[in-house]
């Protein structure tokens, strides 16, 4: 599905998330910035489609406090710089990052039953301590 006009509930990102997980705004959720929201896990979003058969997976950014790793069938959470290091060293863009486990929660999923993943980017975001904020992919330096 793509969705074409999209509108936020509030500038924080975490907040933002809470609310797309819960369906309730910031003052009925609970949480103000970055701290785990207080709307129980059975009725979010990923809480429903789980119990009701679905594969349910998260990708990304969290900021909910800490990540609910066992509420979900597959999840990875990662933020707070553009360049990750591997399990091997080498580095790689947050985004390709994004890209290889998406690609992985679909190859592994159960074919059997209906799966939702949440996938949620980090690259938009800027790096405060860093002069050029803003580290896009290569491949994606010749659109800025």
């Amino acid at each position: 599905m793509r969705f074409t006009h999209n509108c936020v509930t509030t500038a924080i990102c975490g907040v933002s998330r809470a609310t797309l997980l819960t369906g309730q705004w910031m003052s009925r959720h609970g949480n103000p910035a970055f701290a785990m929201f207080t709307t129980p896990w059975a009725e979010t979003y990923p809480g429903l489609l789980r119990r009701n058969g679905y594969h349910v997976g998260h990708i990304g950014k969290w900021h909910n406090g800490t990540f609910p790793q066992g509420k979900f069938d597959f999840g990875r959470a990662y933020s707070g710089t553009h360049w990750i290091r591997e399990a091997d060293g080498t580095k790689i863009h947050v985004t390709q990052k994004n890209e290889n486990d998406a690609l992985e929660f679909l190859r592994t999923r159960p074919t059997d039953k209906p799966f939702v993943l949440t996938l949620a980017f980090f690259a938009t975001h800027a790096e405060d301590q860093n002069s050029l904020e803003f580290l896009p992919q290569p491949a994606s330096m010749e659109l800025y």
